[in-house]
């Protein structure tokens, strides 16, 4: 049996074969971190303890299917925030006089979120719905600021991610 002949390949065909590979996983790449995916670093302390000052997020770019529960990345006043969504349209935020947050009824955490005999200043009229295409964020560390409970839930469109995973930086 007669084994075919392989054509024979100059350099600068390899070069060019090798151009083009590279070329395409680029553009893959690309693709991948630049239009369905991102990675952002946090910056500030609203979700410790669970995410960290400086570490990295991988997020999917959507603001499609949210739900209680996600974490979002948005923007506002020109500022990059990162918050937990608990309410959702048609939700009820309520508060009581130590500060405790309601969820529909529920008490959202036994942490107060505001602590009143510190002196926080309650800037939202509560009871609060949510009304269509916002959410009601809210940051992990009741203690920061940045969130919904300061100026209200936040539109759809202003958000740009939903977190996906977490890479840590700390202690690398």
């Amino acid at each position: 049996m007669k084994h075919p002949e392989f054509k024979k390949v100059s350099p600068k065909q390899e070069w060019l074969r090798l151009g083009i590979k590279l070329v395409v996983l680029v553009l893959i790449f690309w693709i991948i971190l630049g239009v369905l995916f991102g990675i952002r670093r946090i910056e500030g302390v609203a979700m410790d303890p669970k995410v960290s000052d400086g570490d990295l997020s991988l997020f999917f770019r959507t603001n499609d299917n949210l739900e209680a529960g996600d974490v979002v990345l948005f923007s506002k006043d020109d500022k990059q925030y990162v918050s937990r969504i608990i309410g959702v349209e048609n939700d009820v935020i309520s508060l009581d006089e130590e500060g405790h947050l309601y969820l529909n009824g529920e008490e959202f955490s036994d942490i107060p979120a505001y602590n009143i005999s510190r002196g926080d200043e309650v800037t939202m009229s509560y009871p609060y719905r949510v009304e269509k295409d916002t959410f009601f964020v809210i940051n992990d560390n009741l203690d920061s600021k940045g969130d919904s409970r300061e100026y209200g839930a936040i539109k759809k469109e202003t958000i740009y991610g939903k977190v996906i995973s977490i890479l840590r930086t700390r202690d690398i």
